[in-house]
């Protein structure tokens, strides 16, 4: 997914403090809960994003706008879907806005949010099959746990609670594995995934109690 340039966020006024209205998708964590938000909104204080499912209000909430810049707040209001979040400090939001754009920062190339949600995947190479670990997953791609792949080999995935897809081995360290998907997922299908498999865990977890 390409990162939108500073020059796309349009902005508004509201008050003292600037409303700047972006379409980008983080991750969030509340709770055990660990999903996506595409924030409609940003702030100095706050923020408003679309999640797809219901939140505590009053709730702690962590927001991975950047692959190592975390915003702390709590939720301030939930409706139909939505949530406000009030950041426990200020930020610089055109400073954030500019990392956001940039595709390489501090030497590090920017990639999309990823859910570190551990699950079983099948992984096939040609008529092999090898049952495996995936640490994260985003819209474009996974980390996963094997042996034996090479850099640009070609594989298809059929990761717990998701249909298969055709990958590449972007990138190989010790037993862990880069993938790209060819075909990525959708917004909609990265986060509804992520709901179903916090559902299933807390099920699972309630089950055995």
């Amino acid at each position: 997914m390409r990162s939108p340039s500073v020059s796309e966020f349009a902005t508004e006024h509201q008050g003292n403090d600037r409303i700047t209205t972006i379409f980008r998708p983080v991750a969030i964590n509340v709770g055990t809960f660990q999903g996506l938000c595409l924030v409609r909104n940003i702030s100095p204080e706050g923020m408003m994003g679309h999640v797809h499912t219901d939140i505590e209000v009053g709730a702690s909430i962590t927001v991975q706008m950047l692959g190592d810049l975390d915003l702390e707040g709590r939720i301030i209001w939930a409706n139909d879907g939505r949530i406000g979040v009030q950041f426990n400090r200020r930020i610089d939001v055109m400073d954030v806005l500019r990392k956001m754009s940039r595709r390489v920062l501090d030497g590090n190339i920017q990639r999309a949010p990823r859910i570190t949600i551990p699950c079983k995947a099948d992984l096939y190479m040609g008529q092999q099959l090898l049952h495996i670990s995936v640490l994260d997953v985003s819209q474009g791609g996974a980390k996963i746990i094997t042996d034996g792949l090479r850099i640009d080999q070609e594989v298809t995935i059929m990761i717990e609670g998701l249909d298969s897809r055709r990958a590449k081995v972007c990138w190989t360290k010790t037993n862990q594995v880069g993938l790209t998907f060819f075909r990525e997922l959708t917004f909609a299908e990265l986060t509804q995934w992520a709901i179903s498999m916090h559902h299933r865990k807390h099920s699972a977890q309630q089950s055995s109690h």
